[in-house]
């Protein structure tokens, strides 16, 4: 049975999204079942790895309108092993809000539990304060990667995402997981990112991924091109990055 992992930041600009959609493809290109479940009505993520990123005809949003069985809404990507249950990106505020009155932690957890015996991997992306599919997306995981920017501003809020975490824990999903915290968009020659460096080294001890996400132009050119730089340019040292991270989050939740 696959294993689904919550992919989760507190603020936007993480690069959370390009990490989400970065380490599916590096699993995928281990040859590992992985399906990408875009809950961030922003498609962002489905339009990185989808080859019918603008011609699917069903969405997450016909599941959580009962409309469609999530098994018939999957759709292809451009790697073999990697599949893409694509975002609600015509959801209305209607959607959201039958979304929110949705039975928790049950729908989500239910919804893949029928694909889930096809996968190694589910990776959730999910918005970054849309609480009504943050909320699904915990409930119906087993792992949370935290994303945190690797700046002052965001380590010192990041008490408040462990805050977050252990009442979803307490509220929705007691079983959830904490895979762990990975730095992204670190810049050495920052001041303020090598002490945010420094500082979770010191207080996150094993809940820091040994990984670093750098900041990088490459990896903001693929994602602005709409392609995963594992994909586009393999042997860089971005896709080399994300690489590691795949292989770190392997160690950590088998």
């Amino acid at each position: 049975m696959g294993k689904a992992v919550c992919i989760f930041s507190q603020k936007g600009g993480a690069g959370k999204t390009t990490t989400v959609v970065n380490l599916a493809a590096a699993l995928a290109l281990l040859r590992k079942r992985t399906l990408l479940v875009d809950m961030n009505p922003h498609e962002s993520a489905t339009s990185m790895v989808s080859v019918l990123s603008h011609r699917y005809h069903a969405s997450l949003r016909d599941v959580i309108a009962r409309r469609v069985p999530v098994e018939n809404v999957i759709i292809p990507s451009c790697l073999h092993h990697l599949k893409v249950l694509p975002s609600p990106a015509d959801a209305s505020l209607e959607d959201r809000m039958r979304l929110s009155r949705l039975e928790l932690p049950w729908f989500m957890r239910n919804a893949l539990a029928r694909v889930k015996d096809d996968f190694d991997y589910i990776l959730i992306d999910t918005p970054p304060s849309d609480w009504s599919y943050i909320s699904h997306a915990a409930a119906a995981s087993d792992h949370l990667l935290v994303i945190l920017r690797a700046d002052l501003l965001s380590f010192r809020s990041f008490a408040k995402n462990l805050d977050i975490i252990k009442a979803i824990k307490v509220r929705f999903n007691p079983h959830l997981k904490l895979a762990g915290i990975a730095l992204t968009m670190y810049d050495p020659e920052e001041e303020g990112s090598a002490l945010a460096l420094s500082n979770a080294q010191r207080d996150l001890s094993k809940r820091l991924f040994r990984t670093l996400i750098f900041k990088d132009r490459e990896i903001a050119a693929s994602a602005l091109a709409g392609k995963p730089i594992v994909v586009s340019e393999y042997d860089s040292n971005g896709a080399r990055r994300f690489r590691l991270l795949a292989d770190e989050l392997i160690e950590r939740i088998g």
